[in-house]
């Protein structure tokens, strides 16, 4: 690996940590277990045809779900490092106009 390489994955990891940190995964495993248990009952056979999809969507949900702990871990653990330091951690708030 030589190193544009290596700063590249550096980039990679933290766009994907943004992209994953946002999102709501639990909200959305929830609703597939809704839908897993109302579906069968009002279209079977749209629950049928739809079901292996559903299901490898909701691995990778919850496959992502201790990445995104870890990665709100971490941003716990530096704004407490940033508090102790005596330092204060920046507030975002949008700007009326």
């Amino acid at each position: 690996m030589n190193n544009e390489e290596y700063t590249l994955i550096q980039h990679q990891l933290l766009l994907l940590a943004g992209v994953c940190r946002e999102m709501k995964l639990k909200e959305f495993l929830d609703r597939i277990s809704i839908s897993e248990t109302i579906a069968p009952i009002f279209d079977p056979t749209l629950y049928l045809s739809g079901m292996d999809n559903l299901e490898q969507i909701k691995k990778l949900a919850q496959s992502l779900l201790p990445f995104q702990q870890e990665i709100r871990r971490q941003i716990k653990e530096s704004q407490t490092k940033l508090t102790t330091k005596g330092n204060s951690v920046p507030s975002v708030t949008k700007k009326e106009p």
